[in-house]
Order: structure tokens, then sequence, then C-alpha cells
């Protein structure tokens, strides 16, 4: 399942003690560029660390971690403007875990090579320019 600016809204509301219906527009503004942002900052981490947009996107716990950030990053902005102890949410911001927490999809481990390109089980992707010298057929053929 993943995480969306509705269960971002929910959240903060449950924390709030509120219904999702009853949040001021401040609140939800808060939700909507706090989602944006948490998206930002835990695929940015994933992809500083060497894994493909790919791989980030498989994650098993995206959608947690996603929705823990945007809900931080919501209810900090907005509570230090409502008077809410902003430290009170300080479990919820999981940017640090992000710098070495296993990268997993479908249980497995997404292993990363000694050169930094992400490969399962850490059969990296090979670089360098493509060679189609002993091709039977080049492009060129065909014009």
């Amino acid at each position: 399942m993943a995480a969306s600016l509705a269960d971002v809204r929910v959240r903060v509301a449950d924390t709030l003690g509120k219904s999702p219906d009853d949040l001021e527009e401040r609140w939800a503004a808060h939700a909507a560029a706090a989602f944006a942002d948490a998206q930002a900052a835990v695929f940015g981490a994933l992809l500083a660390r060497g894994y493909t947009a790919g791989q980030v996107g498989q994650f098993d716990r995206l959608p947690e971690l996603i929705l823990d950030q945007a809900t931080w990053y919501a209810l900090t902005r907005g509570a230090a403007l409502a008077g809410y102890d902003v430290k009170a949410w300080d479990g919820l911001d999981r940017r640090k875990e992000l710098a070495g927490m296993p990268v997993t999809t479908g249980g497995g481990q997404v292993l990363l090579t000694p050169a930094g390109v992400a490969g399962a089980g850490g059969a990296g992707l090979a670089g360098g320019s493509f060679d189609g010298s002993k091709d039977r057929f080049s492009l060129s053929d065909a014009f």
C-alpha cells in the first residue's frame, strides 16, 4: 500500500485528536506540503546512497517512511505556530535512519556493490560504452 496525502491528513488529525474533516485549512496545507517534502527526502536519501529510483520505489518500507516523515513535517510546521510541543513528535523524523537502514524489496535485501551501483544480491550493473562492432546488423544498415 502506498502512502497518500489522505493518509497524512488522517494521521495528523488523529495525533491532534480531531477528525480529518475537522482539520483547519492550514493543517491541510501543511499536510500537502509535508507529503511532497517527505517523498523528496526519503527518495533523496536513498538515491544518494546509490539505489536506483526503481529500487527505491519498490522498497518494502517506503510507505511507512513517507507517512512518518510527512506526518512529522506537517506537525512540526503547524505545531510551532499553534503552541504545541514540537519535540513530542520527534520519533516520526526518520531521516537519520535512512542513512543506514537496509533496503529490502519483497523481503530480500538489495545490496550495493563496492562500486556503489545497486544490484540484487551484490550483482551490480556494469558500466561502460556499448560495443556493437561484432553485431550482424547495425543502425546504419537500416538507412
